[in-house]
């Protein structure tokens, strides 16, 4: 027996060694070779498992069938959801246009730098905002293992959903690489912030890789045409690369001949062009660029630039949306200064503003109801044609949304209370702990006994019924956290008959 001691002793280490759950998980991308760890804390949503977390992906206005759409277009790798699910830290990495200028953030000049940092929160190109972002601070910070990554702040409106949080960006290795703190129904703490930072902190780049001689640095215009003006005159610039040669045309869409313009990108990298349109109508602008052998590198168009003086410019912050996500919805923008703007939801809202010399406006909208939602929008300004954006949304409740609803309502009166009143707690939503008697079937229908107290003895006080329309799954002794929809009284025929508190089953927590 002593010789077997050691071997049984080691054989119930390696036992309880292999009991021990995971601390973390960790995530290896060759595609930017990286590697990064993510506590265990956390419940994780990747490409693979979008199906079974439809709840967290409501909050983002998103199903299972647009989420995978979504992340392939962003380069989404993974999301990691707090416990409370009111946090989601997101990672994505993409090969998109900054990533084939920049390359390595931390291999180009702090000029090229600062330009990177500076768009996020100048934004002149509306780049962000298209995307609903509005980024109010971007920092440069160095980390141990990651080099440079812009330390983010911001707010944003997509899918109809609101929401604020952190993020952290860097390019490297050919890749925008984006780790987002997303915080929705509160305002973000400084603890989510650490969290972001945590997870950051675990980064690290196995090889940085060289510019390939195939990635040829790309023009990013800073400022693009507007798609409205009222004064024909507007600004295009950017960045490149230096020698590089960008040309504009500019063509009328009911004819007329096109004007050219044409500059070499100096030493800077930073050219501009001042732009005025010289009759009202609409507009096309394409761009070319090209190396200084006249080789193009590049080329594309710009959309279409409605020039009318009378026309009032109106820019909504996000696009209306179709389907409305959470109990409230936020329309906002910019138009001229002194505009009377009017935002009527037939009949459920109506609210009149005039904007101030920002020519902001904003309109905080109840959609907690299910239903359509008309939206009419109407900007006023003397000497400007009167402008309408009409837009049709639908709230749908989901089943997580339903279930947050009867939670807020849910009432718990006293049992004494409760038998007093019960006509009138008819309808009602209540909440309580019941221990499990017994569960018989009557027909299509099962009714369990069960009792709001249970004495030292292990007697039960305080009977109640509850009704299903399927087989329950507790069993007699089991304590059970439910919520009821009260529905009257169940009586039980004896000698003298007895009326218990009788309740429809919702759900349970």
């Amino acid at each position: 027996m002593r010789k077997l001691f050691p071997m049984l002793l080691f054989t119930l280490l390696l036992a309880l060694l292999m009991a021990v759950p995971a601390l973390a998980a960790d995530f290896t991308y060759d595609d930017f070779s990286a590697t990064l760890t993510v506590p265990d804390s956390y419940t994780m949503l990747t490409t693979s498992n979008l199906a079974d977390h439809e709840d967290l992906l409501a909050k983002q206005g998103l199903t299972a069938e647009t989420a995978q759409a979504d992340w392939a277009a962003r380069g989404v790798r993974f999301q990691a959801w707090n416990a409370a699910g009111d946090m989601c830290i997101e990672l994505s990495a993409v090969q998109d246009d900054f990533a084939m200028q920049y390359w390595d953030v931390n291999e180009v000049t702090s000029d090229e730098r600062a330009t990177y940092r500076l768009g996020h929160t100048s934004d002149k190109n509306g780049y962000y905002r298209n995307l609903g972002y509005d980024y109010t601070s971007a920092q440069w910070k160095n980390g141990k293992n990651y080099a440079r990554f812009l330390v983010l702040e911001y707010t944003r409106s997509h899918n109809g959903v609101s929401y604020a949080g952190y993020g952290r960006k860097s390019i490297r290795n050919g890749y925008s690489i984006y780790l987002e703190c997303q915080v929705y129904g509160r305002s973000p703490k400084k603890a989510d912030n650490n969290a972001l930072q945590a997870i950051l902190d675990t980064l690290k780049f196995n090889e940085i890789f060289p510019r390939p001689s195939s990635a040829v640095q790309r023009v990013t215009f800073d400022e693009v045409p507007p798609t409205e003006t009222n004064s024909g005159k507007f600004t295009v610039s950017g960045t490149g690369t230096s020698g590089q040669y960008v040309i504009l045309c500019l063509m009328r869409l009911s004819g007329g001949e096109p004007i050219n313009y044409e500059t070499q990108i100096p030493k800077n990298g930073k050219f501009s062009f001042t732009i005025q349109l010289p009759q009202e109508g609409v507009w096309l602008m394409t761009y070319t660029i090209t190396d200084a052998g006249k080789e193009v590198l590049q080329e594309d168009k710009f959309s279409l630039t409605t020039y009318k003086k009378t026309l009032l410019i109106v820019n909504l912050d996000a696009d209306l949306p179709e389907a409305i996500v959470g109990d409230t919805l936020t329309i906002s923008g910019t138009t001229m200064r002194q505009t009377q703007v009017q935002c009527i939801i037939d009949g459920r809202y109506q609210k009149t503003i005039t904007t101030n010399n920002s020519g902001k406006f904003s309109f905080k909208i109840d959609t907690s109801a299910e239903g359509t939602y008309d939206i009419v929008l109407t900007f006023q300004k003397k000497g400007y044609t009167t402008r309408r954006i009409t837009s049709t949304a639908t709230r749908a409740l989901t089943e997580a949304d339903k279930q947050e609803d009867i939670r807020a309502q849910a009432d718990k009166p006293a049992y004494s209370t409760l038998t007093r009143l019960l006509d009138g707690y008819e309808g009602r939503y209540m909440v309580y702990t019941l221990f499990i008697d017994r569960v018989d079937q009557v027909g299509d229908e099962w009714y369990t006994f069960a009792a709001m107290r249970k004495t030292n003895s292990g007697g039960l006080r305080d009977e109640v019924v509850v009704r299903t329309t399927t087989q329950p799954t507790w069993q007699p002794a089991d304590q059970v956290r439910m919520y009821l929809q009260c529905t009257g009284g169940y009586e039980i025929q004896g000698d003298a008959t007895t009326k218990l508190p009788c309740f429809d089953y919702l759900f349970t927590d």
